[in-house]
């Protein structure tokens, strides 16, 4: 009995680049043969089964809708015109509402295609190709059926219910950015109104804000007014003492009294009286002197002056003294008049504030209103995107038997070279075994 003996490891046969290319070359006409049948086979199906196919072409050209804002005086139109704007409408985005299921509903129905030709949604939508060229606004709509003259209706109704659909969209949409303006605009008008009847109430307060200014204005007149009476009184009032000292000094060096001796026969009176009392002749009393005291009349009028300037200074104290308490007292007055027409100004500021606010906002509603109202009036759709060359029923069909016939020959190539690898190695492999059997 011969036992057969198994190796006890696995061999691998290292495969080289030469091998591969022997075994091509051996196979080269197997490969030839079946590549040729594929793409024979590709030929006959592209010119005699595959039905015809024709490519109808729409051109549009878009125009993309942008917002405007306009540059005012008004803060608030900006903010307005971003709340009631209509969708801004690039390329990219005419391009993707081209098929939306709007307007293909709407082309289904025009032309009938599912009563007709059983055409749905999803198969119309498989017909259409849109296309942009680059660096431009044109827009193709290009529709493939096997029937010229459907493809380029439905590529034409396609264009026109696109149009209709742009316009109706902006449309609603201006019409429901109206409605919201309106009914801001209501509450912007309310808002004036309640604004403009709080500032007439502030005005109609007693104490108002013009009145609080004059009298204000008034005091600090009178305290101006006050305080150049004090300087100029103590001006006076030490030109007074001054003048007080210098008195009192030249009152202390005057005497009180004059005295003067002089012949009593001077005196008439004296000398009678004399003569009637002594019995004496006019002679032998002449020689008598008489001494007369007499009140100084320098030292009386230095004596009033003093006095005169002493009520003077008194009076330019009393004086100051109640201007001093004049003047702190009307700057206690100003400082409450000060804080309350402050805290009056401030309301007053508030409320213009918000009557001014409520202005603008309205006035902005207002103007945007207007706006959209023209806008919802114009048909702003058929402008933004126009119909440039109607689709023409194509003449040339567009079935791609190149591409067919390309696609068969690639296959049948790989086909026949997997087809001579297997058999390469179905019989290297087959005397193998063999080989390992005997």
């Amino acid at each position: 009995m011969n036992q057969q003996i198994q190796p006890s490891y696995t061999e691998y046969d290292e495969i080289s680049l030469r091998e591969l290319i022997e075994v091509l070359l051996n196979g080269k006409w197997i490969i030839a043969i079946i590549t040729a049948i594929c793409v024979l086979l590709s030929v006959i199906y592209a010119q005699f089964i595959m039905a015809p196919v024709y490519e109808a072409k729409a051109t549009l050209m878009a125009s993309p809708l942008e917002s405007t804002q306009v540059k005012d005086a008004n803060q608030f139109s900006q903010l307005v015109d971003e709340l009631s704007q209509y969708p801004q409408m690039t390329i990219d985005t005419y391009i993707e509402q081209v098929t939306t299921p709007t307007v293909l509903s709407a082309v289904i129905k025009e032309l009938k295609l599912d009563e007709e030709y059983d055409i749905n949604r999803a198969n119309l939508k498989n017909m259409i190709t849109i296309e942009s060229p680059k660096g431009t606004n044109l827009i193709y709509v290009k529709v493939k059926n096997s029937d010229p003259v459907l493809a380029t209706n439905i590529a034409n109704a396609i264009s026109t219910r696109y149009v209709d659909f742009i316009t109706e969209t902006i449309q609603t949409q201006t019409g429901k950015s109206a409605e919201f303006i309106e009914e801001q605009l209501v509450k912007e008008k309310e808002n004036v109104d309640k604004a403009t009847d709080a500032l007439t109430a502030f005005l109609a307060q007693p104490r108002g804000v013009r009145e609080l200014e004059q009298e204000l204005s008034s005091k600090l007149t009178q305290l101006t007014e006050f305080k150049t009476r004090v300087t100029q009184l103590k001006v006076d009032k030490e030109a007074t003492n001054a003048a007080l000292i210098q008195a009192k000094k030249a009152l202390e060096t005057t005497p009180t009294t004059l005295k003067t001796t002089k012949s009593i026969a001077s005196d008439a009176l004296m000398t009678e009286i004399t003569m009637e009392t002594t019995g004496e002749k006019l002679g032998n009393i002449a020689g008598i002197e008489m001494t007369d005291e007499q009140l100084n009349p320098a030292y009386t009028s230095l004596l009033l002056n003093v006095k005169n300037y002493e009520i003077e200074l008194a009076k330019n104290t009393t004086e100051l003294n109640s201007l001093q308490r004049e003047i702190q007292t009307r700057q206690k007055e100003i400082e409450q008049l000060q804080a309350e027409l402050a805290e009056k100004q401030n309301e007053s500021e508030i409320l213009n504030y918000e009557v001014n606010l409520a202005k603008q906002t309205r006035d902005a509603y207002q103007q945007k209103l207007k706006e959209a109202n023209i806008k919802q009036s114009a048909e702003i759709g058929r402008s933004s995107v126009i119909i440039v060359a109607d689709a023409l029923e194509p003449l040339n069909r567009v079935n791609g038997k190149t591409i067919v016939v390309a696609i068969a020959g690639v296959l049948g190539l790989m086909i026949s070279v997997f087809f001579v690898f297997f058999m390469s190695y179905w019989k290297t492999s087959g005397k193998e075994q063999l080989r390992v059997e005997s």
